[in-house]
């Protein structure tokens, strides 16, 4: 069975109200909305598409066409910044995530990156959306 998982150079922060995933290759980050988040916990330790949706389906009350969906779209999103792997694993168990706080109403998963600088260590700097830019 295929698993996704995020690479290990991905990083997951939340403060208060606020969720970051943070590509250290790429030196990016990208604000996450949280059905977002809920998502990215699951793939931190590898899940089948099947199981996001299960996932979904259960935490969001939502109806499974849509969760697939969102979850296909959310995906699709993933791969094309390149923060994902596929593996090839049998089936294991997937601990169950929650919402980091109670939503009024469901949001399609939101990652959206940051146009904001970011800096590495030998000072230089790139625009995330545009390497070739310098601030």
């Amino acid at each position: 069975m295929k698993v996704l998982i995020l690479k290990d150079d991905i990083s997951l922060i939340s403060v208060e109200d606020d969720s970051l995933l943070l590509d250290v290759a790429s030196r990016c980050y990208y604000e996450l909305n949280e059905p977002a988040l809920f998502l990215l916990r699951l793939l931190e330790g590898g899940c089948s598409q099947e199981q996001l949706k299960a996932n979904m389906v259960t935490v969001y009350s939502i109806d499974q066409q849509t969760a697939a969906s969102d979850i296909d779209r959310f995906i699709a999103e993933l791969s094309r910044f390149d923060l994902l792997e596929t593996r090839e694993e049998a089936v294991a168990p997937v601990k169950s995530a929650r919402p980091a706080k109670d939503n009024k109403a469901y949001q399609a998963p939101l990652l959206r990156p940051e146009a904001g600088v970011l800096c590495d260590i030998s000072g230089t700097s790139t625009h995330p959306a545009n390497p070739s830019l310098k601030p």
